[in-house]
């Protein structure tokens, strides 16, 4: 620095620095807090718009190639009924004698079908067809059951 280059005075902080700051953070503050109030009640109308993004599940609880065949034809296949979104179907299996098994299916947590199931590929697509068409119709008289009780000012016992 040269000696006859004039002085810069020195930058002098506010006289209410320890106040202007505490305000200024409060702010901030306050406008974050409406920023995330605002942000979780758009999310909320979203959802309530869409409506839940998992409709019905299909579980495979299988052990052996029989019950996988049988899970992966009825899950292509499968189709709900109109008015129906909110379910959930199990496929399980227990042991059974010699190359049989036991397959079970499960809607909305009630044992609906137990049935042996033969590695025989023809017989697993003629039980896929059948198990679709009783667990649809099950849903169906489950819905129309469930309807009749609203009507007459009663509530379903279970209602998913």
């Amino acid at each position: 620095m040269r000696a006859d280059a004039p002085k810069k005075p020195a930058a002098q902080a506010p006289a209410k620095e320890a106040t202007a700051g505490a305000e200024s953070s409060r702010k901030l503050e306050e406008n974050l807090r409406l920023l995330l109030r605002l942000d979780s009640l758009q999310s909320a109308r979203r959802k309530v718009v869409a409506g839940l993004e998992i409709s019905g599940l299909v579980v495979d609880q299988s052990i052996t190639k029989p019950a996988r065949d049988f899970y992966d034809l009825f899950y292509s296949q499968w189709e709900a009924p109109a008015g129906i979104q909110e379910y959930t179907i199990i496929i399980g299996e227990k042991p059974a004698r010699a190359t049989s098994t036991l397959l079970t299916l499960r809607v909305n947590e009630e044992d609906l079908l137990e049935f042996p199931l033969q590695p025989s590929f023809d017989l697993i697509q003629d039980a896929v067809t059948e198990a679709i068409a009783y667990v649809q119709d099950y849903m169906v008289q489950q819905q129309n059951l469930s309807q009749q009780l609203e009507k007459g000012g009663r509530v379903a016992i279970d209602q998913y």
